[in-house]
């Protein structure tokens, strides 16, 4: 006879061969002795159970390998922003230094050595422009570890571009300030120059206010004006000098023509030659005598008289001047014009005659 419980349970009651009537062999009531379960079933929910574990497991499992590739790749991305600012603030540096090579720098680097006072700033100038920029590192990598190796290369980099941009602008100014000095020195230099030698003393006053000040572009107007100044002052200086060197050339010329003409009339003068005949008597007595004198007194004056004896007189007076005049024993000098002496006939010893002067 088949009964089934309340737990659904499938039991089989065994007709008792011995016993206790009413009970199984066991001793239990017949009818309340459960069979128990077959082996296959206890390995199939073995199997099951460890399938189940299995299941588990590998979900476990592969959900811990999911949240590993989540959080690399979280990682990666966030070394990746990392490095990415890190390259933004070394374009930043880099830009920065390389604005003041092209810029500032290169115009000091062109000056001259005589502008500055201490050479040395430019040479080393020169050599901050020497400097080597380091290889631009760029932001690669497949694991954060190899992202993070290369922030590191770019921070070094940015370091590199401000430390330098720092040097470059210290040599940069120290140019400056040398050619500052060059120029303060050229101005107290000119001022010490220029004492009295321009035409407008203020063009000094206003290039020692500048020099005082240390202000280079008034400085350079201000020397400008006082060169202009001394030159204008040169100008007139030459002028003033050549009018006086004119002026007394004139006069000197004036008292060397006065002087002149005064060792001409010396030389040359105004005669005044008088010629005076006493009187002359001529008689025609038989006997003539006659008689010539000329005499040339230190005045340029002349007189000459002549005597005869006979029946008439002649007597007669005359003076010239103008140029030279005089007698010698060669002849005479009338009016600048030489006659010779010559032999009168009528004047010879034994002639009786009129006798003629000259």
């Amino acid at each position: 006879m088949t009964d089934q419980n309340t737990d659904d349970t499938d039991t089989t009651v065994i007709p008792a061969t011995g016993g206790t009537p009413g009970t199984d062999a066991t001793g239990d009531p017949t009818g309340t002795h459960p069979m128990k379960p077959s082996r296959k079933r206890i390995v199939a929910a073995a199997v099951a159970v460890v399938l189940v574990l299995a299941g588990m497991g590998g979900g476990i499992a592969l959900w811990r390998h999911q949240q590993a590739v989540e959080r690399e790749a979280l990682e990666l991305a966030q070394a990746r922003t990392r490095c990415a600012k890190t390259a933004d603030a070394r374009r930043l540096a880099q830009n920065e230094w390389q604005a003041l090579v092209d810029g500032d720098a290169a115009a000091m680097a062109k000056t001259d050595k005589a502008s500055v006072k201490d050479t040395g700033t430019l040479d080393k100038l020169g050599k901050e422009l020497d400097a080597k920029a380091p290889a631009v590192t760029a932001c690669t990598g497949g694991m954060a570890s190899q992202v993070d190796a290369k922030t590191r290369h770019v921070s070094g980099e940015t370091a590199w571009y401000r430390r330098h941009t720092a040097s470059l602008t210290k040599a940069v100014k120290a140019v400056e300030t040398s050619i500052l000095d060059k120029t303060v020195a050229d101005g107290q230099a000119l001022l010490t120059s220029s004492e009295g030698k321009v035409a407008d003393e203020a063009t000094r006053t206003a290039l020692r206010q500048a020099v005082d000040k240390r202000d280079a572009t008034a400085i350079r107007q201000a020397t400008g004006n006082v060169r202009a100044s001394m030159k204008a002052k040169q100008v007139a200086d030459e002028a003033a000098a050549r009018a006086k060197a004119e002026a007394e050339a004139a006069a000197a010329a004036a008292a060397a023509q006065a002087q002149a003409q005064a060792q001409a009339r010396r030389s040359s003068g105004t005669t005044t030659r008088r010629a005076t005949g006493q009187s002359t008597t001529r008689r025609q007595s038989g006997t003539t005598g006659g008689n010539r004198t000329y005499t040339q007194p230190n005045n340029g004056s002349g007189s000459g008289s002549s005597s005869s004896t006979g029946n008439s007189s002649n007597s007669g007076t005359s003076s010239s001047s103008g140029g030279q005049s005089g007698c010698d024993s060669t002849g005479c000098w009338f009016g600048g014009t030489f006659y010779p002496s010559t032999v009168n006939p009528n004047c010879t010893p034994g002639h009786t005659g009129l006798c003629p002067i000259g």
